[in-house]
């Protein structure tokens, strides 16, 4: 468990800062998780990432899911990948051509995430309209 604050280099006088924010930083399931708490209170950044360490398990426990744990917490990208390997089996090439196009773009902007977290409301902030 790790709680911190980020350092960036500033634009304008090319000086080392601290953020106000803090963030947390852990493995599960041999996945690193590094977010934001969005928070400058390094109590409530330390909340923070117990609740999403418990919502993790939570999820990997399965509470009524049918599939393996490792499934369970995998990233968008290896889903995506999955698919586009078996999705050419019963489809028009055409559309295994839309799919090609398309998927690299889902995995730039949704590729990091964890597929529990694939909710709409995470993903529009993920994935801001108009790009």
């Amino acid at each position: 468990m790790a709680v911190y604050r980020p350092k960036y280099k500033d634009s304008k006088t090319g000086e080392l800062v601290t953020s106000a924010i803090w963030w947390y930083e852990f493995n599960f399931a041999g996945r690193r998780v590094r977010e934001s708490s969005k928070s400058t209170r390094k109590t409530i950044a330390t909340l923070a990432e117990e609740n999403r360490r418990k919502e993790l398990q939570r999820a990997y426990a399965g509470q009524g899911a049918s599939e393996p744990a490792a499934q369970r917490v995998r990233t968008v990208k290896n889903a995506l990948d999955t698919y586009q390997k078996t999705y050419p089996i019963n489809h028009r090439p055409k559309s295994v051509t839309v799919v090609k196009e398309r998927a690299p773009h889902i995995e730039k902007h949704l590729g990091s995430l964890l597929m529990p977290d694939l909710t709409e409301d995470r993903t529009r902030r993920t994935w801001p309209l108009g790009n």
